[in-house]
């Protein structure tokens, strides 16, 4: 997972409404435009993941996003 989070939203203002900051342990940000096209262009390149950070995103997709599981397609149809 890619996050844009560029020095716009580093103002103090905008703490509060900046999203998923708990979990930046664990998914690439992007600091700038240029950050977040090399993220695009390279990271499918470089896809080494620990297991640990591999489950903790998939629990963070499952839990704002959808299930991972084979029959979750089939319940969306």
């Amino acid at each position: 997972m890619i996050v844009p989070y560029f020095a716009v939203a580093l103002k103090p203002g905008y703490a509060e409404y900046i999203q998923f900051k708990k979990y930046f342990d664990i998914i690439d940000i992007a600091h700038s435009v240029d950050d977040f096209e090399n993220l695009i262009i390279e990271r499918p390149k470089n896809n080494e993941v620990s297991y640990k950070c591999m489950k903790e995103s998939y629990d963070l997709f499952e839990k704002y996003v959808s299930s991972m599981k084979d029959e979750a397609l089939e319940s969306y149809l």
